[in-house]
């Protein structure tokens, strides 16, 4: 089975980019007042633990819906669609709150520019599979 570059690089980027969300998905699932207080510098309130770790599931869910199928090699182009249309949205979201929010934790700038710089791949993929 020979693979291009380009699907190469795209593939591994989407078990990255999957990898990621489920590892969010566990520690929200684990600890979601850790991930506030990273992200947003403040604790969470009733009812934001349980939300917090169904938000948690569904991060684990979305993880393994974008997982490339097992023996095929390949990537799906939804994965990589779904995984570029979460990211720009995070992206996007995460630069509002740091520049208009108030609550502003030591993680957000940095988890921003991770989103800004996986939707710059995940784009980069994206229109490299279409034009072929």
């Amino acid at each position: 089975m020979s693979h291009d570059a380009s699907e190469l690089d795209a593939m591994i980027l989407v078990y990255f980019a999957a990898s990621l969300e489920a590892a969010v998905g566990l520690l929200l699932i684990v600890s979601p007042s850790f991930v506030a207080e990273a992200l947003y510098g403040a604790d969470l309130s009733a009812p934001g633990p349980a939300l917090g770790r169904f938000a948690g599931t569904v991060f684990v869910a979305f993880a393994v819906a974008c997982w490339p199928e097992a023996g095929t090699g390949r990537r799906s182009p939804a994965a990589v669609r779904g995984l570029l249309t979460y990211n720009l949205l995070a992206t996007l979201y995460f630069l509002f709150v740091g520049l208009f929010g108030e609550q502003v934790g030591t993680a957000l700038w940095p988890v921003f520019a991770l989103h800004a710089v996986l939707t710059m791949l995940l784009l980069r993929a994206w229109l490299t599979a279409d034009v072929k």
